[in-house]
């Protein structure tokens, strides 16, 4: 084996590598940076809804996760993948919460066929 199919080895296992930082049954305190949604975030809120956005609390669950949105006041059930970042897609729609290494995250909403934005910080107890 070359030098260079060894690392390309090495690299594949790296990125494929379960996050041991998303543990089961850890509980994240998500809030958001902004009041409400926005039609797009990557450089600033741009487009801003009148969609409010919502601390919201997940507890994660081998591949589900429950929410917990404050403001709805409703508890909903989601799917994960568990990578370099936690992907959640909620149970029965297309939105979905993107939580990075670092507490950072990003949510997407469609209402209406249109997608909207918000961006936070989670924490957890431990």
């Amino acid at each position: 084996m070359t030098r260079c199919s060894s690392l390309i080895l090495v690299i594949i296992a790296c990125l494929s590598w379960p996050s041991e930082g998303f543990a089961d049954g850890r509980t994240y305190f998500c809030n958001p940076a902004l009041s409400v949604f926005c039609r797009n975030i990557h450089v600033g809120c741009a487009g801003e809804t009148r969609i409010r956005t919502s601390p919201f609390d997940l507890t994660v669950y081998d591949a589900m996760a429950r929410l917990y949105f404050h403001r709805m006041d409703v508890w909903m059930r989601a799917s994960i993948s568990k990578n370099a970042d936690l992907i959640i897609s909620l149970v029965g729609g297309r939105d979905w919460i993107r939580i990075a290494q670092d507490g950072r995250y990003s949510h997407r909403i469609y209402r209406n066929g249109i997608g909207a934005m918000s961006y936070g910080i989670c924490e957890t107890s431990d």
